[in-house]
């Protein structure tokens, strides 16, 4: 949290837990990241996500946008 990658939010469900959803400075990783599953993908194809690695198998850059969309969302809607 302190590099500003994840941010700490009460979880509106259960005001006892935590979610740390990534912030604006950590959705620009995610082209990072989706490298990083691809990669171990294929050292254990087995891992990961089966949805999102088909998707980036597809079209990567559009997988990227969508994820980084669907973060972008889910990051408005716990900062309220």
């Amino acid at each position: 949290m302190n590099e500003g990658i994840v941010s700490k939010a009460i979880s509106p469900k259960n005001a006892s837990k935590f979610l740390y959803p990534l912030t604006h400075k950590g959705i620009e990783l995610v082209p990072v990241m989706v490298e990083m599953l691809n990669w171990g993908s294929r050292y254990n194809p087995d891992g990961g996500p089966k949805t999102w690695l088909d998707r980036i198998k597809q079209n990567k850059k559009k997988a990227i946008t969508e994820l980084q969309d669907e973060l972008r969302s889910q990051w408005r809607s716990s900062t309220g």
